[in-house]
């Protein structure tokens, strides 16, 4: 790559974290929540700049659009313990679009859809019967919608490492405080990227 394509890269990569801080914020307002906090939103945009810079070197631009379309994910998480089906059904979706690329995937639309699908019912009995036991969401309906759009992004055996890996973090920190999924599962598939497994999903 030369340098010119270097600078359009970081440009879009820049008017992508301003579109998406942009609806972020946009729904706190409406919501009458808070803003992002700058440092929050500072230090996950330079994560994101480098990562975008590292996986467009590496030709990976579907795992691009993944972690794109988790921004949103990722700051409402992290800052209001929010995962509105908005944002991610829109990442599911979006999952299930790029399975439409001509890129020589290893997981066709059919099969991102109907493990999607399949995990969606088998996490959504495992919320009914949580919130029945315990008469409270111990599970959120936004990480049941997260979970199951994940399997549209990768294959089934790749997303149950990266959510289980997740779950795993997650009980480190804190254990008497709930902890946000989004951050964690970011942190996960982040570690997939550098560990070289995450290129296995588009081989």
């Amino acid at each position: 790559m030369n340098l010119w394509t270097w600078g359009l890269t970081f440009a879009l990569l820049c008017l992508t974290l301003f579109l998406q801080l942009r609806q972020v914020n946009a729904f706190l307002h409406e919501h009458d929540a808070p803003a992002l906090p700058s440092r929050l939103s500072d230090i996950v945009s330079l994560l994101f700049l480098l990562l975008g810079l590292f996986l467009v070197s590496q030709d990976n631009i579907p795992a691009l659009l993944m972690f794109s379309a988790l921004l949103p994910l990722l700051w409402l998480d992290a800052w209001q313990h929010w995962l509105p089906l908005r944002f991610t059904n829109a990442f599911w979706c979006a999952g299930l679009l790029v399975r439409l690329l001509p890129d020589g995937q290893s997981l066709s639309l059919l099969q991102a859809l109907f493990n999607s699908t399949v995990m969606f019912c088998l996490m959504w009995a495992v919320w009914w019967s949580v919130k029945r036991l315990t008469r409270r969401e111990a599970l959120g309906r936004g990480d049941v919608h997260l979970i199951a759009g994940l399997f549209a992004w990768l294959p089934a055996t790749t997303a149950l490492w990266s959510c289980g890996f997740a779950f795993l973090m997650m009980l480190v920190p804190v254990a008497s405080k709930p902890q946000p999924l989004a951050p964690w599962l970011c942190l996960s598939l982040m570690a997939g990227v550098f560990s070289g497994n995450i290129t296995l999903m588009w081989t």
